[in-house]
């Protein structure tokens, strides 16, 4: 899942969306997302697609062939 948060707060950087901005459209603290983007808090999968929607992303799986 790291690889996903990766690319989502690069993202995030580049929309030069804040992270407090994010918070909102999550409906939860920047503390929340601060600790996502460094690794203190280790989110569920409900979390990481709240995140992404949030930057108009979507997440999609891909199968290895």
């Amino acid at each position: 899942m790291s690889a996903i948060l990766e690319q989502l707060i690069q993202r995030r950087k580049e929309l030069h969306i804040s992270q407090q901005e994010v918070a909102r459209r999550m409906k939860t603290g920047q503390t929340t997302v601060a600790r996502i983007e460094t690794g203190a808090r280790s989110p569920k999968l409900e979390t990481v697609e709240r995140f992404a929607r949030a930057l108009g992303c979507d997440i999609v799986l891909q199968r290895n062939d």
